[in-house]
């Protein structure tokens, strides 16, 4: 019985939702501006973000809705795609955008929300294509 108990708990430590995949170039979660961590991404990559605009009111926000934005930077601060971010109205959203070539990057965010950013290995799934 203390075999299968410390069995479950070391599948449990090894499994917890702290730990990034190894895919997870950059994690991250806000309200109003911002930025990442920079990373590094050797091909394409994909963004991922959530906002959230419920609690901005409390916050001397626009009410119930607002906007999210996010722009690609390299690091000397330049835009590095040319205007192919990211810019979402509504009092929540979801939604991904694959950039097509790696290097090293950070992301400036704007809203006047919570958000939530993560940007992964590769080019996933998108609603919304970037170029």
């Amino acid at each position: 019985m203390l075999l299968l108990v410390t069995a479950v708990l070391l599948i449990r430590a090894q499994t917890t939702p702290a730990q990034r995949p190894a895919d997870v170039l950059v994690e991250t979660s806000g309200a109003g501006v911002g930025r990442t961590p920079a990373f590094t991404a050797i091909g394409a990559f994909t963004l991922t973000y959530q906002f959230e605009c419920s609690t901005a009111i409390g916050r001397g926000g626009f009410g119930t809705t607002g906007s999210f934005e996010a722009t690609i930077r390299d690091p000397g601060g330049a835009d590095a795609f040319d205007g192919q971010g990211v810019f979402d109205q509504g009092s929540a959203g979801t939604n991904s955008r694959v950039y097509p070539s790696g290097g090293r990057f950070y992301i400036d965010i704007g809203s006047e929300c919570d958000w939530h950013v993560s940007v992964v290995k590769g080019a996933h799934e998108s609603r919304t294509p970037a170029g």
